[in-house]
């Protein structure tokens, strides 16, 4: 790949890897974040990449041939600028001894095999990241370093203690000092005269307090030379913000001072007269120069007369050119009258009322900070404006109000919540007083204290009487107005919205309470009579009914009460058998088709005046029935009896039964779902036992007659092979292979019939092992075939150690014997982590699943008959081309069935085949599949 430098758009970064196959998967993954990649298969290729390229980062094999990760990393600290550039080390090593050699290396960073491609991609952000900030303060020291050495002033470092620990070059050349290791580590403040030192000691303690120490003072240099000089003295803060060090700065004011002396000997009158007034005031001759300004001045234009004094105020203050300033200076001087006005100064931020006069020599310039008095001025228009809008925005109600009820003005939200009109306020027909209701006047008069007392009071709660006499809940808070007693603002906020909410929730909160608690106790059983005895207890308590029953409808039309809760003193039902005709068809029609029957009275309910004598037999005054229906058919009704009293059943209460009986519907449901769990559970047990006692036969029976046919062939061979013509031979030979044949039949048919049979434990099973162990087994045919088998890092995961071995066997046998002619078989062997989604796992994501990938580039096979070769005795080539039963992948996917798994393939006909089992990394503990 070529990369121009100077184009690059994106970091760059240099993959070695000796195994091509994981340069290619790393250079996906880092092109797919975004980055540019170059690669090399040895640490000399890194090397010589390294000079050629402006890299950013390194991606790094350890175990490499030429020369080894660690051995390249060591020679890269040693080119330019290599110890900056990051190198992220990968592989398999995780011992304690390799991460140490890596980092002694000079890796920044450390990530082993198998990749999961979310770390390596966050890693990576992240040492970019960390490398460009250290860029970055390499360069801001470096920088800092070259002001320094270029700074006019002397520059020290000291300690807590005042100590010079450091000076500038330009420093010492200022105090004229020629040896400077005879001032280091001497006392700073010593170096000052007596009258100065104690400024020098003050400036030390306030920069050690974190503040910024300044004085101005005298100190002549090592040679004697005169010299006055500004000191600011400033913290160096750690990295948790404490004073380190202290910083001071001293500048060279000789002239400066040399130069006010002069001016305030000859202007200290006319400087008196300036410096009394409260004006900020300049004056500028002919050429624009400040030739004066007072100390009011240097504050407000945060410059200094010395900074000033001479300069062309145009020089000085670029940012008034060509502004009113300007325009109005000149007006004054060209026109030689005097201007007034006001204007905003950008680069100062501040208002500026200002008075120019001209003269013959100049213009004289009096001016006033009026910031605060412009802020103030639209900061109440603002508050006006915002008010005014929030007042006719009607969002919340507002209302002026006195202490004593009566209400000034409203706006139109207030005066709609309350019913009333903008000219029946203004009649004077509403009060606040006269609308609170009396249990709220309490919280009035405390509302009415607040105000006298703090001028504010806090928000309350409270109701208003309507003009129509209904009722609405408010929040009221508010404030008197300023430079009043009696006159107060105040928000009314309309909370019926919410007070219905607050009651509806918990109105459900109640019910989802009870209805979960009755849920739970029917759900913890799965016991039939338990579940029904649970149900009426619980809702008999609920509704505080007087009987609650469980009535049955058997088949024949007939039925009676299975269960029942009923109070002391009421007729008990339970056990009670009723003829079809007290439940005729009609009735169990309505029920079938979910329909509810709520009677409040049961003598004011048009019901027949048979079933009232019928109720009254069993002391019923009210009822509620709802169907239990199961698999959309009526099982039974869940009943409720009110009998001392006639009783109105609320809607929460038919909809608590209807559910409840819901859930009678699906206890019953799983009940029936147990029963036949537990007679497929007895099959199941004995379809397995008679599998085992197959296993048995063909293990012992079926392959007794068939060793002796081996054997008798082996002897008839030994003995008169020499005196059989080639048919015989030939006949020979066809029945010991078809023998044979037979043996490896059986064998599988007894590892397939093993899988669910006899079974192991789940425990935790090293796939990496696993697969060596088994390469370990195919070396012969390996070396036979000339086959290459790569075993990536395979995840350990739950499993039967056994099938897990018969499972690779199988995939990997198949992999080596299902070669091209003319092509030795290349296997690969690796995995993927996968979310419960199914998609591989990223940063923060919980790994569930692992998939195992055996790819070959063997003869492949077409994909239709995908389904096909998975099933027992199936074969897509003939005997003479390709040995086998047919059975392998078969017991394969009996395998990954076992462990909730699944086997498939991807192929194309010489192209070889892909095959994917995809299998829980954690199984239940305890439990085997079946």
């Amino acid at each position: 790949m070529n990369i121009n430098a100077t184009q690059k758009a994106a970091p760059l970064i240099l993959v070695v890897d000796d195994d091509k196959f994981m340069r290619i998967q790393l250079r996906r993954a880092m092109e797919q974040a975004g980055y540019q990649v170059v690669e090399a298969s040895d640490g000399e290729q890194a090397l010589a990449a390294y000079t050629r390229l402006h890299l950013d980062i390194i991606l790094l094999d350890a175990l490499m041939p030429v020369m080894d990760g660690f051995t390249c990393c060591s020679q890269l600290q040693k080119l330019p600028g290599g110890d900056r550039t990051p190198v992220l080390m990968i592989t398999a090593l995780e011992d304690q001894e390799s991460v140490d050699q890596a980092f002694e290396a000079g890796a920044t960073d450390y990530i082993t095999k198998p990749i999961h491609w979310a770390v390596l991609r966050q890693r990576v952000r992240y040492l970019l990241a960390a490398s460009q900030a250290a860029e970055e303060l390499r360069q801001r020291e470096e920088f800092l370093r070259r002001i320094i050495k270029s700074s006019p002033d002397c520059i020290k470092v000291l300690d807590l203690e005042g100590r010079l620990l450091y000076m500038s070059a330009g420093g010492q050349s200022l105090l004229e000092i020629d040896d400077l290791s005879s001032v280091m580590n001497s006392q700073w403040v010593d170096f000052w005269q007596e009258t100065y030192n104690q400024a020098a000691r003050s400036a030390v303690e306030t920069a050690k307090a974190g503040g910024s120490g300044k004085f101005q003072g005298y100190c002549p240099t090592a040679k004697g030379t005169p010299k006055w000089w500004e000191v600011v003295v400033t913290p160096l803060l750690d990295a948790k913000g404490k004073p380190e060090k202290l910083l001071s700065v001293s500048r060279d004011i000789t002239e400066r001072k040399q130069a006010e002396e002069a001016l305030q000997e000859t202007n200290q009158r006319v400087i008196n007269i300036f410096e009394s007034i409260t004006d900020a005031f300049f004056a500028l001759d002919k050429q624009w120069q400040f030739t004066y300004l007072n100390r009011q001045a240097e504050q407000i234009l945060q410059r200094t007369r010395a900074e000033l004094l001479g300069k062309n105020i145009w020089d000085e203050l670029p940012e008034a050119v060509g502004s009113k300033f300007y325009q109005e200076y000149h007006w004054a001087v060209s026109e030689q009258v005097s201007v007034e006005f006001e204007e905003f100064y950008q680069p100062l931020g501040t208002w500026f009322a200002v008075h120019a006069y001209p003269s013959p020599d100049g213009l004289s310039v009096y001016f006033q900070d009026i910031t605060e008095r412009k802020r103030a001025q639209e900061a109440l228009q603002e508050s006006e404006a915002r008010f005014r809008r929030l007042f006719e925005s009607n969002i919340i109600g507002i209302m002026f109000a006195n202490l004593s009820g009566n209400i000034t003005m409203a706006n139109n939200a207030f005066l709609q919540m309350v019913g009333y009109t903008q000219e029946e306020l203004h009649a004077g027909q509403v009060r606040w007083d006269e609308m609170t209701p009396a249990e709220y006047r309490h919280l009035d008069e405390q509302a009415i204290a607040e105000f006298q007392q703090w001028g504010v009071c806090n928000s309350f709660e409270k109701e208003y009487v309507c003009k129509n006499g209904s009722r609405i809940p408010v929040v009221v808070g508010g404030a008197l107005l300023e430079g009043t007693q009696n006159l107060a603002i105040c928000f009314v906020l309309d909370i019926s919205e919410r007070k219905q909410a607050e009651e509806e929730l918990q109105r459900q909160n109640l019910r989802s309470q009870l209805f979960a608690d009755v849920t739970l106790k029917i759900r913890q059983s799965l016991q039939l009579e338990e579940i029904l005895q649970t149900t009426v207890t619980e809702v008999q308590k609920l509704l505080q009914a007087d009987r609650v029953l469980v009535y049955r409808v058997w088949s024949d039309g007939t039925g009676s009460a299975v269960t029942e809760a009923v109070v002391p003193g009421w007729p008990i039902i339970l056990g009670q058998h009723f003829p079809a005709e007290v439940f005729p068809e009609e009735c169990q029609h309505l029920y079938r088709q979910g329909r509810n029957r709520v009677i409040d009275n049961v003598d004011d309910a048009e019901v027949p005046s048979c079933l009232v004598e019928f109720l009254h037999q069993w002391g019923v005054k009210a009822k509620l029935v709802v169907p239990i229906l199961l698999k959309e058919e009526l099982w039974g009704l869940l009943i409720a009896h009110q009998c001392s009293s006639p009783r109105q059943w609320s809607s929460y209460e038919i909809e608590l039964l209807r559910q409840l009986a819901d859930q009678i519907g699906i206890a019953l449901a799983q009940s029936q779902l147990l029963e036949e769990e537990t007679r497929q559970r007895q099959e199941l047990a004995r379809s397995n036992a008679e599998l085992q006692q197959f296993a048995s036969i063909a293990s012992h029976d079926l392959q007794e007659p068939l060793r002796k046919i081996q054997a008798f062939g082996n002897r008839l061979k030994a003995t008169w092979g020499e005196t059989l013509n080639p048919q015989g031979l030939d006949y020979l030979e066809r029945m010991q292979n078809a023998a044979q044949r037979m043996q490896n039949l059986i064998d599988d048919l007894l590892v397939l019939s093993r899988i669910t049979t006899r079974v192991q434990a789940f425990v935790p099973v090293n796939l990496t092992q696993v697969a060596q162990e088994v390469l370990s087994d195919l070396e012969v045919r390996s070396q036979q075939t000339g086959g290459c088998v790569a075993v990536s890092e395979l995840p350990t995961i739950d499993g039967d150690p056994v099938q897990m071995r018969q499972l690779l066997q199988n995939l990997i046998s198949n992999a080596l014997k299902f070669y091209r002619e003319g092509e030795p078989p290349v296997v690969k062997i690796y995995s993927q982590i996968l979310d419960r989604e199914r998609k591989p796992v990223e940063a923060g994501a919980v790994a569930e699943l692992c998939q195992i990938i055996v790819e070959d580039n063997g003869i492949g096979f077409d994909e239709k008959y995908l389904d096909r070769i998975f099933n027992v005795f199936q074969r897509l080539h003939s005997r003479s081309e390709y040995e086998g039963t047919g059975m392998g992948l078969a017991i394969c996917r009996k395998i990954t069935e076992r462990h909730s798994g699944s086997i498939t393939a991807k192929s194309t006909p010489e192209h070889g085949a892909k095959f994917i089992v995809t299998l829980p990394i954690k199984q239940r503990r305890g439990e085997n599949a079946e």
